[in-house]
């Protein structure tokens, strides 16, 4: 922080600031339902942002590379009070395209990159199509659970049953069409990272997720086709 404040005039006071005084009212995706707002106030904000990249261990004076919306809490709380709390700086990203945000990540010899699971598939997916290097970068932060390589994305629902009330569904993006035996292949890979409860006892195989404008997995429609029966079992 001394690095970030060097040159800053301290003879000017700053202005008092209660740590639990509302600062953002944001609201919620609609993952689930209608988005609701949520008040967030400076202790929580800075909190979130400060254990976060202490929790993931990342270096003083990062170069950051930020691609999400700015009207998310990812974008404009963690991915800009995150950096500033370990005197780096951050590379705004206007409008997401794989080229060029590889390119950014080049050109600002960047070592942080923050992603949600739409943005880090399409950069994948740039690199194994290009013959340039990968770019080298330290931390990627985001919010997906890792996957096998042949499953671009993958979204959990929970699939009304009789019985149990909800059992675990899943649905998947795959690399390439899907063949016999896929499930089984997916579902050994979950039982080996799995409790046994959440491994999914339901598997859908889509070509796309229904999403939000801010890149995440709009549930409550991927359960309306789950339960209208809209969607493919995979084999």
């Amino acid at each position: 922080m001394g690095v970030w404040l060097h040159g800053v005039d301290g003879s000017r006071p700053l202005p008092p600031v209660d740590p639990d005084a509302p600062v953002m009212l944001q609201y919620t995706s609609g993952t689930t339902g209608v988005p609701k707002g949520v008040l967030l106030r400076h202790r929580s904000l800075v909190n979130v942002a400060k254990l976060t990249m202490e929790t993931a261990q990342t270096e003083p004076r990062p170069v950051c590379v930020n691609p999400l919306p700015m009207f998310r809490t990812a974008g404009c709380g963690l991915s800009t009070l995150g950096p500033l709390w370990l005197g780096g700086c951050v590379a705004m990203v206007e409008r997401f395209e794989p080229v060029a945000v590889l390119d950014l990540i080049r050109r600002e010899h960047a070592t942080v990159l923050f992603y949600v699971p739409t943005i880090v598939g399409a950069l994948l997916e740039t690199v194994r199509a290009s013959d340039r290097p990968t770019p080298a970068l330290r931390t990627v932060m985001g919010g997906a659970d890792s996957v096998p390589r042949a499953v671009i994305e993958a979204a959990v629902v929970g699939v009304p049953d009789e019985k149990w009330g909800e059992t675990v569904g899943v649905a998947v993006c795959l690399r390439q069409a899907p063949e016999p035996g896929g499930r089984a292949h997916l579902k050994a890979h979950c039982r080996a990272a799995l409790t046994p409860f959440k491994v999914p006892q339901h598997w859908f195989h889509v070509t796309d997720l229904p999403v939000t404008p801010s890149g995440k997995v709009r549930r409550f429609k991927l359960l309306e086709e789950t339960t209208e029966g809209r969607l493919d079992p995979l084999p």
